[in-house]
């Protein structure tokens, strides 16, 4: 079966069928994403296809498998599993934050059905009032706060799978580190010699 047929078939089977869909930019990722619309009710169709990326780190990876799987494995990311983004909604709801209620999932085929947010983002509304700003930036840094501040357990389980969150280690720290050389340094125009890179990963280690 196609992705095309498996996702008509998951929209049918979760009472969806009949909805209107029109696709929207997503995030940097493989994922993409629709937004459904059914008589008055709207929702999120979140296509995160198996095999899209590099596969996340499978438990008690070394470094070196862990490099070689590729980066969301190096990183500690993610990646591509639905059950993360799922379970980690689900941990973040019971604790009082808003997150997306997942209506309906398959996770095998790393399909889910999410409960829409509208399109309020920062920037359009930045765009019409800038005046916003201050309390807008300050309302999502007291909301991270409060995460980090919050408990949660390594193990997060929904629609029968479990999701264990990794610890963020310094092997994925450097990783994400290291992008300041690899990309953005070369974007500008600039070459990182050998002898830079050295003294980078020396002042990353003693930090």
């Amino acid at each position: 079966m196609n992705r095309d047929a498996q996702i008509i078939a998951f929209l049918e089977t979760a009472g969806w069928g009949e909805a209107a869909r029109q696709s929207f930019p997503g995030d940097a990722s493989s994922r993409s994403y629709e937004r459904l619309t059914l008589g008055g009710q709207k929702a999120v169709l979140m296509n995160a296809p198996k095999g899209a990326e590099t596969p996340s780190e499978p438990l008690g990876a070394s470094p070196d498998m862990r490099k070689k799987l590729g980066y969301n494995a190096v990183a500690r990311l993610a990646g591509p599993n639905p059950e993360a983004f799922s379970g980690i909604a689900n941990e973040l709801k019971v604790r009082g934050f808003s997150a997306p209620n997942v209506i309906a999932a398959d996770l095998d085929l790393g399909l889910m059905l999410l409960e829409d947010f509208g399109t309020d983002l920062f920037a359009p509304i930045l765009r019409e009032d800038p005046a916003k700003e201050t309390q807008l930036y300050r309302a999502a840094v007291d909301t991270l706060g409060a995460i980090y501040r919050s408990s949660f357990p390594a193990d997060m389980p929904s629609f029968g799978k479990v999701w264990r969150v990794r610890e963020y280690d310094a092997y994925a720290l450097q990783a994400e580190a290291d992008l300041f050389l690899d990309w953005f340094a070369p974007d500008f125009g600039e070459t990182i010699s050998g002898a830079a890179r050295s003294e980078w990963y020396e002042i990353w280690s003693a930090l």
